[in-house]
């Protein structure tokens, strides 16, 4: 596969990202159903950069240290909303308690 491909393949998964970012910086609110569409494209698109990513780190990095990174960027979100409820039920209280227990 030629450079120039393989750098239009990643403008445009980056391109495919950027809806859902523009609507989150600018608060942009969609109906639900484009919403969810935008958002799981996003997500999509994230996985294949991130495993693309993680291909070329083989490149310079053993496999086990790339394959830990990308295990660890997959538990992050987990622990991201984790944190939230936590910090939300510590500040706020009431119907967020349950969520962090």
């Amino acid at each position: 596969m030629s450079f120039l491909k393989e750098k239009i393949q990643i403008i445009i998964v980056l391109l495919l990202t950027l809806p859902w970012i523009l609507s989150l910086a600018l608060k942009i609110t969609y109906l639900p159903h484009l919403q969810a569409f935008l958002s799981g494209i996003a997500i999509i698109a994230a996985a294949f950069l991130i495993s693309w990513a993680a291909e070329t780190a083989e490149i310079d990095l053993p496999r086990s240290f790339s394959l830990a990174l990308v295990a660890l960027l997959v538990v992050l979100p987990e622990y991201a909303v984790d944190a939230y409820f936590a910090w939300v039920a510590g500040k706020i209280g009431g119907e967020y308690i349950h969520y962090t227990t």
